[in-house]
């Protein structure tokens, strides 16, 4: 988990930041609805993130894990059942 708390709150901040630079909230702070969208964007560029991360950190913590590791877990989930495994979608 600690590989992705870094590249996730880095995404969260910077997504929030240029969002709200886009959106102009500096000159009109109190303006829920760009705030609220603002903070969307960040939470979902940070679950872009988060997400592949913690299906990895949930595999290595079976009880009978078939993986010798973060890399080893990332790279057989990748050739065994596709990149969208990561997200929750179902290998093909």
């Amino acid at each position: 988990m600690g590989l992705g708390v870094g590249p996730a709150h880095a995404a969260y901040f910077s997504i929030y930041e240029i969002s709200k630079r886009l959106l102009l909230i500096e000159d009109h702070l109190n303006n829920p609805a760009a705030h609220a969208t603002t903070g969307i964007f960040a939470t979902v560029a940070s679950d872009v993130v988060f997400t592949p991360m913690d299906t990895v950190k949930q595999r290595l913590q079976m009880g009978s894990s078939p993986y010798k590791g973060f890399i080893d877990c990332v790279r057989r989930v990748l050739k065994e059942e596709g990149f969208w495994v990561f997200y929750g979608a179902s290998g093909g």
